[in-house]
């Protein structure tokens, strides 16, 4: 059973409410919603479930899915509203990611320098491929971010921006999980551009290289001052992938990359292992 204060599913509930879709496990329960592992046949899956008020995250998320045909995110399999108690939900079905949160994944060690780079080279990809449809993540941190075996994917597009459509929230409003935003995010600052995202990018890579945050999870501080420097907070680093941090945790936006693929171009002179 999954309780949300005045709301709760049960499996078999869930089960029910499917003829096409057979519920496995309970994965996870948030802020949006319940996502549970189904099959359809013999093929693995993710079933997000949102909850009620949700709808028009989860329909923008769901509309940014069907634009994006990429191995850096989730293809959508299905989306559509259900009745629950009276009441309409919005899901939508997914690709089943086998792999591991890599918020998860830092918690328990710091990354290796190939597994860096692969990091660094899949997520300039995804965001790069946002933003040529006009799209701006705004939630860019360790937990949106599944390691696989071979890459990493990037995952929940519920709070993403079309860059020229109005916002759902208020404006003013700051969207997004504060620890991991740019300066000009943390300010609501309008029409942020992707390098507020390869901003957020970097603090994830300096965490996950590190195993600190480089603003000690203080966001009051972020674009105040300097993060803690690479060479003091790790012993053994590799100088590309310490400068590309750098480099995107500039507090100008102006003096962050404009793309991520100059920062693989960089990441890659000379060294093919980052393919």
């Amino acid at each position: 059973m999954i309780e949300d204060a005045t709301f709760y599913l049960t499996l078999d509930e869930v089960d029910d409410l499917f003829d096409n879709y057979s519920v496995v496990d309970t994965l996870e329960s948030g802020a949006q919603g319940f996502v549970f592992k189904v099959k359809k046949e013999e093929e693995e899956l993710f079933l997000k479930i949102y909850k009620p008020g949700m709808t028009i995250r989860a329909e923008r998320e769901v509309e940014k899915l069907k634009e994006l045909d990429s191995p850096y995110f989730v293809d959508l399999i299905d989306s559509g509203s259900i009745q629950i108690r009276d009441k309409n939900y919005y899901y939508a079905v997914t690709d089943f990611i086998s792999g591991e949160n890599l918020k998860n994944v830092i918690k328990v060690r710091q990354l290796k320098d190939f597994e860096m780079k692969k990091l660094i080279v899949s997520m300039c990809k995804a965001i790069d491929q946002l933003w040529e449809h006009d799209i701006l993540h705004r939630d860019i941190k360790p937990a949106n971010i599944m390691k696989t075996e071979e890459d990493f994917i990037l995952i929940d597009l519920g709070i993403a921006k079309h860059h020229d459509l109005s916002t759902i929230t208020k404006t003013g409003m700051v969207v997004g999980t504060p620890v991991y935003m740019s300066p000009e995010q943390l300010t609501a600052r309008k029409n942020l551009t992707i390098k507020s995202d390869l901003f957020s990018l970097g603090i994830v890579l300096y965490e996950a290289y590190t195993g600190q945050h480089p603003y000690g999870f203080n966001y009051t501080v972020i674009g105040r001052i300097n993060p803690k420097p690479i060479k003091s907070a790790k012993l053994n680093f590799d100088n590309k992938i310490a400068n590309v941090i750098n480099y995107l945790l500039k507090t100008r936006p102006i003096d962050r990359p404009f793309s991520g693929k100059e920062v693989i171009e960089y990441l890659m002179e000379g060294d093919n292992s980052a393919v």
